[in-house]
């Protein structure tokens, strides 16, 4: 057996076995290229799916709500820089299809305790500035029964109404 009918011997076992899967390619050019050289149908992965950061905020919500019912609280008071979100509450069948039933359910369990919501500005809550940076950059859950250590400073001066500042 010579080289060449090596070589083809390969290139139609591959082309069979390449031809007959449905899975999908790494995303490279170089991989693209080699099915090609085989004359292979490549399959590209699907898009992945982008959920909107919105659902994200509206699950957080919805845990914390169900966090302070398990915890007795008789009053809630959520201050947020989001206005889709404050809009949310104003008109709940205004919220994500995915998260409907959940999102029905808190909204009855803000009817069981004193709930306010209020729109602030970003530059105006320092600490919810300083617990997202720090969400951001930790996995898991983490419920804290006082206010973390690193928001000790911006949490008073927000109790003293003082202004807060953040340089870029």
């Amino acid at each position: 057996m010579n080289y060449i009918s090596v070589i083809n011997s390969i290139k139609e076992n591959v082309y069979l076995s390449g031809s007959l899967t449905s899975a999908s390619m790494t995303n490279s050019m170089q991989y693209f290229l080699i099915l090609k050289q085989f004359g292979i149908e490549a399959h590209p992965r699907k898009a992945p799916i982008i959920k909107q950061a919105f659902n994200q905020l509206l699950l957080a919500v919805i845990i914390a709500i169900e966090m302070a019912m398990e915890k007795n609280w008789s009053v809630l008071w959520l201050e947020t820089n989001s206005s889709l979100l404050v809009n949310a509450f104003k008109n709940p069948s205004s919220g994500p299809w995915s998260l409907f039933n959940c999102w029905k359910n808190c909204i009855s369990l803000t009817n069981s305790f004193s709930f306010r919501i209020l729109h602030i500005y970003r530059e105006a809550n320092a600490c919810a500035d300083s617990l997202a940076s720090f969400g951001a950059h930790n996995l898991g859950f983490i419920w804290w029964d006082s206010p973390p250590s690193f928001i000790s400073m911006e949490l008073l001066r927000y109790r003293q109404d003082l202004p807060s500042y953040k340089f870029a």
